[in-house]
């Protein structure tokens, strides 16, 4: 359960990505984004020796929430991991 916001983040970051540029950087972009992510999350944790299971749920699921803020928001493409899912969908098969 504790693993679902970090995969959730990790896809949060590949909807970011995917709607700028090609899915296979995009996936190169959100994989660097969520190491990034994942190495700042756990310097500041560990600055106040605060790495525990509930800790980093809690910062993860905070994470989530502003990718999807920042993907939802007002102005902004509001469709955007419908239009993700049927890039992904239409890529070839060979």
């Amino acid at each position: 359960m504790a693993l679902l916001p970090c995969l959730l983040a990790a896809a949060l970051f590949f909807c970011a990505w995917a709607r700028r540029m090609p899915l296979r950087l995009a996936f190169f972009a959100a994989s660097t984004s969520w190491a990034a992510a994942l190495w700042l999350l756990t310097e500041l944790l560990s600055l106040f020796h605060r790495i525990t299971a509930g800790w980093l749920f809690f910062a993860w699921s905070v994470l989530c929430l502003v990718l999807v803020a920042i993907l939802a928001r007002p102005g902004g493409e509001s469709d955007v991991f419908r239009a993700v899912a049927g890039r992904v969908r239409s890529l070839s098969r060979h």
